[in-house]
C-alpha cells in the first residue's frame, strides 16, 4: 500500500510512522502541505514536488495542517473523490475547523464537561467575563498546539495588562483554572482509547522541580476516562486525537483541550505502546 502523510519531514512522529509502515511492507512518503502543487485546467490535479499525482496514493494521513485548513480540505475532498482513504474523514466532509473555541462549542452541544471558558472579541466585554471566574486565569491561543502560547495569570491586573493590545482579544481564550497538580493525556484512534498517562500540570501551584523523565507516568484507564475521551472525539468527528483531561475541584473530569495531530513519542515511552504501528494497522483496516 502507498501512504501519504501531510506533515513535516522533521517531525519525530512522522518518521516513526514511516518506519512502522516500512516494517509492515508499505511505501510511505511525507510531504508538507505547502509544497503540494494545486492546478486545474479541465480537471483538478494535486501533485507532489516530484510531480506525482497524490491520487496515486491509496491513503492519506493529515498531520501538520493548522495553518492551511482550507487547503487541507481541498486535498481531502480530492482524495475522497478519487476513492482514496482519508484520515481524518471529517476533513473530506468539510466540517473541520481548527479553532479551540469552535471545538469547545461542539463539545458543549453534546453536554461534555469542560472548564468555564470565554472568547472575547471586544474590550468592553472583558471585565464582564472576568467577574464570573476567579483568578488564577489560564490563557490559551485559539490555534497554537502543544502548550505553546499558554499562560497563567494570578490576578485581574495581569490579565488586563495582557489584553491591553486589543488585537489579542480574538486570538486567546480565557479559561477557568483548576488546582490539580496532574492531568491526564489519553490517545484515541478510531473507536478505541489506546492508553493514558498522567502528566504534571504546567500551571499548578508549587509545581515540583523534578526531571522531565518523572513528569509523566503510565495511568490506568478508568471507565470514566474512556467514556469522556470517546464522547469528545466522536462529537468532533476526529479519528486520531490526543486529549488533555483534568479533574475539577469536585473530581469531575473535564476536557481541557483536544489535539487532532498529537505527538506520541513520549506517550510510547511512558505507556510502552507503539502508537505508530497502531496507526498504520488502522489505515490498513480502512
Amino acid at each position: 500500500m502507498k501512504i501519504l502523510i501531510i506533515g513535516s519531514n522533521k517531525s519525530k512522529e512522522s518518521q516513526l510512522l514511516k518506519e512502522a509502515a516500512l516494517k509492515r511492507g508499505h511505501q510511505l512518503e511525507i510531504v508538507p502541505l505547502a509544497k503540494l502543487i494545486f492546478q486545474g485546467q479541465e480537471n483538478l490535479a494535486i501533485t507532489t514536488p516530484a510531480n506525482q499525482d497524490i491520487k496515486n496514493f491509496e491513503a492519506i494521513l493529515f498531520r501538520a495542517i493548522s495553518q492551511h485548513i482550507i487547503e487541507a480540505k481541498i486535498v481531502a475532498q480530492y482524495m475522497e473523490d478519487n476513492k482514496r482513504k482519508v484520515i481524518d474523514e471529517i476533513l473530506a466532509q468539510g466540517n473541520y475547523e481548527y479553532h479551540k473555541f469552535f471545538m469547545h462549542s461542539r463539545l458543549w452541544a453534546k453536554q461534555i464537561p469542560q472548564p468555564t471558558t470565554f472568547f472575547i472579541l471586544n474590550s468592553a466585554n472583558l471585565k464582564k467575563a472576568v467577574q464570573k471566574i476567579k483568578p488564577p486565569f489560564i490563557i490559551k491561543h485559539i490555534k497554537e498546539m502543544h502548550g505553546r502560547s499558554n499562560f497563567r495569570f494570578d490576578s485581574q491586573e495581569e490579565l488586563f495588562n495582557f489584553f491591553k493590545k486589543e488585537e489579542q482579544l480574538d486570538r486567546y481564550l480565557i479559561q477557568e483554572w483548576y488546582p490539580a497538580k496532574y492531568y491526564y493525556r489519553t490517545l484515541v484512534l478510531g473507536n478505541k482509547v489506546l492508553g493514558a498517562m498522567e502528566r504534571l500540570s504546567l500551571h499548578c501551584q508549587d509545581r515540583p522541580k523534578i526531571p522531565l523523565s518523572q513528569r509523566a507516568k503510565k495511568f490506568s484507564l478508568s471507565p470514566a476516562l474512556k467514556k469522556i475521551s470517546l464522547e469528545a472525539t466522536q462529537a468532533l468527528g476526529i479519528e486520531l486525537a490526543g486529549l488533555d483531561i483534568m479533574p475539577d475541584k469536585k473530581g469531575q473530569l473535564r476536557i481541557l483541550e483536544i489535539n487532532r495531530s498529537p505527538q506520541f513519542k513520549r506517550f510510547d515511552q511512558v505507556t510502552g505502546l507503539n502508537v505508530a504501528k497502531e496507526i498504520i494497522k488502522y489505515i490498513e483496516k480502512k
